[in-house]
């Protein structure tokens, strides 16, 4: 929070900073993100060139992001994060969305 300096994506579950970054980025994590769903939902947006990014920040699922569909705050914190336009972002929520 401001008082205290953190950033509020620490108290997000499943996101991580940027500044952060470990084995988030792992070749596992790629490979989960794969064979999951999450890669196909990002080519079904066209951003599938974000993937690296989203492990990154910890989602690498697709069961992990649709769950949190309707959380607006992690969602937009996970496409800041990421470095989503607002186009792109409203198109990855619809998509999600109707994914739950």
């Amino acid at each position: 929070n401001q008082m205290t300096g953190e950033k509020s994506w620490d108290k997000l579950p499943g996101v991580v900073s940027p500044e952060t970054e470990t084995t988030a980025d792992s070749p596992a994590a790629l490979e989960e993100a794969t064979t999951d769903g999450l890669k196909d939902l990002l080519k079904e947006c066209a951003l599938e060139e974000y993937l690296p990014k989203f492990v990154s920040a910890g989602v690498s699922s697709l069961l992990s992001i649709v769950g949190k569909a309707g959380d607006t705050t992690f969602m937009e914190k996970l496409v800041e994060n990421v470095g989503l336009s607002a186009s792109q972002a409203i198109r990855f929520q619809i998509l999600v969305a109707s994914k739950h």
